[in-house]
């Protein structure tokens, strides 16, 4: 079962293919290049905020005598508007020289993040994130909350949500992970689309949303219900609006209209009170939105501008996008949502309210806005945050060229056959590939080994690898042909003080799970990992227990590993075949324990816990 499968139906790498330090090195260029760029950038701000400086001054110390002074009056305002003018041109062109500047930032920083992914640096990543859902088994077991931090690109807690839910619930839709593996493919292939996307999502975030992703704020307010402001009423109020401005400037003409202003005044004064607090809580709502559609209009704009070839599955998936060009409709809802912000200014929005009803025409727009976006927004953002995903499964595959994405069959040979797989959270220099295959439902490997040997390594290494797989990604592997399979482990079980369960029982529970899963009647099977069945409890119950458990596992519809320390079970080959045993090992040199992490056939023929207490300075000198 050890041997290289090279009888699979497997490509063979395209030995053209950039290394993994080549990519690193070409990354470490691009920061080179935007730092001596940032350099000259920031040399130009530096002048140009000088000139600005000098402008001013300039401006004020020869326009204002020469205002002062009979003489030279008409020359003093000529130079005054020139200066006002030359200052007004160096502060739009110093705003576009920081504009650059900002750009290079977000930049460097994606090319930074993408580094530290390719080199397990995680003190350089964002850290963890948390979601509302509690952790999954598989999060926690296979540690794929690490490796979501390692992949995840998104800018939106939307797209990472989407991510995380693709490794922790796994499709075996084959027509879904083939056309997941499509698009990732293709977005391999396009790096400077995926960071574009993320730039473009970062540069236009400056005005922060707070509590939250700005694609869930929006849809929020759109989804929120809200009554129609009655369109006579806005009418009406805008009518004798009009009605009294007019009356007003007919007075201020001479015209006899002053005893007709008073009471109009007072009717609109008195509507627009008696329905001010419709609009109030419509104009508040939308008032924090502005960062949210600005965010949204720069990646709308640039996905709607990106072409790709009719065929390329990427097109397909942008197309609601290209098709309803947003960008103007976005710009449109800036506008009116910027319009509303009036009431920032206090003293203008009364006054202006005091004559005209602004906040009613704005919100009776906001309202047409909801309308008209209620149900295209949602769309959108389901393109970006789709492509936040699948962008993520692409960068940790572009980072790391010698990946290959799987091959999931249901009709293969073998229910799993890897060759030569490594965990992709363990740097290169010290993971240890293995190859690996499993036949057969009913079929167990039992794996034994001294502590420290990579037991839960390597169980970690094949689920972690068939998450990635089920989710549309590359393998850390040459080759992995599976089945569609269902993942189960209980490695990390924990004991809950707060129900009252023992780490034991809490464990019991776990594997009873699993056996009722294995038996869900027309499902597809099951793949586990159990790492040190039934530690919680004693030796001759553990050994008992364990014993029953696996007859049970090989009568029913799955196959998995068990990691153990209980050597006596490598017996139970003798009588069920459908077990098999395989063994991680180590040796001495120098007075050092030395391990291979290497896959053997056979049961363990050493232990080595004496051994370990011994080299930690421990007592062993017992019977």
């Amino acid at each position: 079962m050890l041997r290289p499968c090279f009888h699979l139906h497997m490509a063979i790498k395209d030995t053209l293919l950039p290394t993994k330090p080549e990519r690193l090195a070409a990354l470490a260029r691009q920061i080179t290049r935007t730092d001596r760029l940032s350099a000259r950038l920031r040399r130009q701000s530096d002048r140009l905020s000088n000139v600005r400086l000098i402008t001013a001054l300039l401006g004020i110390g020869i326009t204002l005598p020469l205002v002062a002074s009979n003489v030279a009056r008409g020359w003093g305002i000529a130079l005054g508007i020139a200066f006002a003018v030359a200052f007004i041109v160096v502060v739009s062109l110093h705003r576009r020289v920081q504009a650059h500047m900002d750009d290079l930032r977000e930049w460097r920083a994606i090319k930074q993040g993408h580094i530290a992914r390719a080199t397990l640096d995680l003190e350089k990543l964002p850290p963890l994130m948390t979601f509302p859902a509690p952790p999954h088994m598989l999060e926690t077991d296979l540690d794929l909350a690490r490796l979501h931090q390692v992949m995840n690109v998104a800018t939106t807690q939307a797209g990472a949500l989407r991510l995380r839910d693709w490794l922790v619930h796994p499709t075996l839709e084959l027509e879904v992970l083939h056309q997941r593996q499509t698009l990732v493919r293709e977005l391999v292939k396009q790096p400077l689309f995926r960071d574009k996307l993320t730039r473009y999502a970062r540069l236009t975030n400056q005005a922060r949303v707070i509590g939250g992703d700005a694609g869930e704020t929006l849809v929020d307010w759109l989804q929120r219900s809200a009554p129609p402001l009655p369109p006579l009423l806005v009418i009406g109020l805008t009518v004798l609006s009009l009605v009294n401005i007019s009356l007003i400037v007919a007075a201020f003409a001479g015209f006899q209209t002053d005893a007709l202003v008073l009471p109009g005044l007072l009717i609109y004064g008195a509507v627009f009170a008696s329905q001010f607090r419709r609009v109030q809580s419509v104009i508040e709502d939308a008032l924090t939105l502005e960062g949210a559609l600005r965010r949204l209009r720069g990646v709308m704009t640039y996905l709607a501008r990106r072409r790709f070839p009719q065929s390329s599955p990427l097109a397909t998936l942008i197309q609601p996008i290209v098709t309803a060009q947003p960008a103007r409709r976005l710009a449109r809802a800036e506008q009116i949502v910027g319009g509303a912000a009036l009431r920032f200014n206090p003293i203008f929005w009364l006054l202006v309210n005091a004559v005209f009803p602004w906040d009613f025409l704005f919100a009776a727009a906001l309202g047409r806005l909801r309308a008209q976006l209620r149900d295209e927004v949602p769309l959108w953002l389901d393109v970006w945050h789709e492509l936040e995903a699948l962008s993520s499964l692409a960068a940790l595959a572009y980072l790391n060229p010698a990946d290959v994405f799987p091959t999931i069959d249901p009709n293969a040979p073998a229910l799993l056959d890897a060759v030569t797989l490594g965990h992709p959270l363990i740097p290169d220099g010290r993971r240890v590939p293995n190859t690996f295959r499993m036949a057969h439902t009913g079929e167990i490997a039992l794996v034994t080994g001294s502590n420290m040997s990579g037991k839960s390594s390597f169980l970690r290494a094949l689920g972690v690898n068939l998450a990635l797989a089920y989710a549309g990604g590359a393998v850390r592997a040459d080759a992995l042909i599976v089945r569609p399979m269902r993942l189960f482990t209980s490695m990390r079980v924990t004991d809950t003080l707060e129900d009252g369960i023992s780490y034991f029982y809490a464990e019991v529970r776990r594997l009873k799970e699993l056996l009722d899963a294995l038996d869900t009647p027309d499902a597809p099977p099951m793949f586990y990992l159990i790492d040190e069945i039934f530690r919680g409890t004693n030796n001759r119950e553990r050994l008992i227990g364990s014993r029953a458990y696996i007859r049970a596992l090989v009568r029913r519809n799955g196959a998995g590993l068990i990691a153990t320390h209980d050597l006596e079970l490598a017996a139970l080959a003798d009588s069920l075949p459908s077990l098999s045993n395989y063994h991680f090992r180590e040796y001495f040199a120098d007075g050092q324990m030395v391990f291979d992490y290497t896959l053997h056939t056979g049961a363990s023929p050493t232990t080595n816990a004496l051994q370990v207490m011994a080299l930690a300075g421990l007592p062993v000198d017992g019977e």
